[in-house]
């Protein structure tokens, strides 16, 4: 499979090739399949209303946040589904959004917010992994495990950036999927290695709308593809005759092993790990806390 992980302002996408079982549905729909980038302008709607916000990562912030008073600066905000959540805590909130698509999408959601909760946020449109925004954050968060956007170099840009920003005792706090299907930290199994994986699933949308996603990872390989796209009222996503979005991503898988690694490198520490969730058969999510040394 070759899949080119473009700007995700730039679609539609047209991969050569799709595996699994996406690839056979988007075979079956031929013509009709219309190949979105899962950030894109159109994907990035469909991202927002497919992809149910997780508790354990609204719990794991609010743990957080309860240790550390002051400013949150958000990376990779996207459309605000954990910005809303941070507003609503009454913080100070910071975000930093490198998609258009994505911030327009934020302002709608945070537009539905009281004035004086609206007022607590500042939006910049930029890089995760370059910024200078001259000032001191308590708690720097990345969630829904976009740090596996990056490759090595921009992660080691994007710690960089953070320990610049942190305030005295302030920390990171970030989502990884990793192998295993397990508890975090354990050594892969099977089903994380040795064959390949490709997970179904049908979710309800916050619109009411049903989609169908799927998550593909071959064995051993060190990314995972994501295809999302919307289900008529009978199910089956090849019925009808209109155009169908296919909304398309890639996410690298990262150990956890090589994760702690970087935060060292970077010249941090990991302060907490906490629990984790399944995201897919075969791959589960670790929430790191890390800051600098005491």
């Amino acid at each position: 499979m070759t899949f080119a992980q473009t700007d995700a302002s730039t679609e539609p996408v047209a991969p050569d090739t799709l595996p699994g079982s996406l690839g056979a549905v988007v075979a079956a729909l031929g013509e009709r399949a219309v190949i979105h980038h899962l950030y894109g302008e159109r994907g990035a709607r469909v991202y927002h209303d497919s992809t149910h916000l997780d508790a354990s990562e609204i719990r794991v912030m609010r743990r957080v946040l309860r240790r550390h008073d002051g400013p949150v600066l958000e990376l990779a905000a996207g459309s605000g589904r954990l910005t809303v959540p941070l507003l609503r805590m009454g913080r100070e909130v910071t975000a930093i959004e490198l998609n258009p698509s994505m911030i327009d999408l934020l302002h709608e959601h945070v537009g539905d917010l009281p004035e004086q909760l609206r007022r607590r946020l500042t939006v910049h449109c930029g890089d995760m992994s370059d910024f200078d925004l001259r000032a001191r954050f308590a708690v720097v968060v990345l969630g829904a495990a976009s740090i596996s956007i990056l490759d090595e170099d921009g992660r080691a840009r994007m710690f960089a950036a953070v320990r610049r920003h942190l305030a005295p005792g302030g920390v990171l706090l970030f989502s990884i999927v990793i192998p295993g299907g397990g508890q975090a930290g354990a050594a892969p199994g099977p089903a994380a290695d040795d064959i390949d994986t490709d997970v179904v699933m049908d979710v309800t949308g916050a619109s009411g709308k049903r989609y169908r996603v799927h998550e593909y990872r071959a064995a051993g390989a060190v990314e995972r593809l994501v295809g999302v796209y919307p289900l008529p009222g009978d199910g089956d996503p090849v019925s009808g005759t209109g155009p169908v979005p296919v909304c398309v991503g890639l996410h690298r898988v990262l150990s956890l092993e090589s994760m702690q690694a970087e935060v060292h490198r970077a010249g941090l520490v990991t302060r907490e790990q906490h629990a984790y969730t399944y995201a897919a058969q075969g791959l589960s999510e670790v929430f790191l806390e890390v800051g600098e040394a005491p």
